[in-house]
């Protein structure tokens, strides 16, 4: 795995994490779109998903710290932490209501469809990432174009 030594690797691991998360969720979509898979295929394809998921959590984890301390003002790591915490907070309680309706049976486009919607998701706030950092790179260095 790459390191993330800046705001665009960062950003670009999570890009990364996105679109891992998005090839997990389809796996576990063709498993949920096929019961009649053979059980050891189908264990082999969760198992496959949940590695696939794991290095997408810990390429959106390295992202999220180096952005979270990267893109503060020193004096305002405080409130970048708070964001970054009410955000998590927030996926805490969504994501559990989305999967359940969605993924598990009882949304009207649950089942597989739920899980690639959810991946689609996921991808999309991956991809999302670098035009945000830019723009907070942009942000944080209007002041000091403007003092220079």
């Amino acid at each position: 795995m790459g390191r993330i030594g800046s705001h665009s690797g960062a950003a670009a691991g999570w890009r990364r994490a996105g679109l891992l998360f998005l090839l997990g969720c389809t796996v576990i979509g063709v498993v949920v779109r096929f019961p009649a898979l053979p059980w050891a295929v189908a264990l082999a394809l969760v198992l496959a998903a949940v590695a696939v998921h794991t290095f997408g959590e810990i390429w959106r984890g390295s992202g999220q710290f180096s952005l979270a301390l990267g893109l503060a003002e020193p004096t305002q790591q405080g409130r970048y932490q708070g964001l970054f915490n009410l955000g998590e907070g927030v996926a805490g309680f969504v994501a559990p209501l989305f999967v359940g309706y969605l993924c598990t049976g009882a949304g009207a486009g649950a089942g597989a469809w739920g899980w690639i919607g959810l991946g689609v998701a996921a991808a999309s706030a991956g991809l999302a990432a670098g035009p945000v950092v830019r723009s907070a790179e942009r942000i944080r260095s209007a002041p000091e174009a403007e003092a220079g």
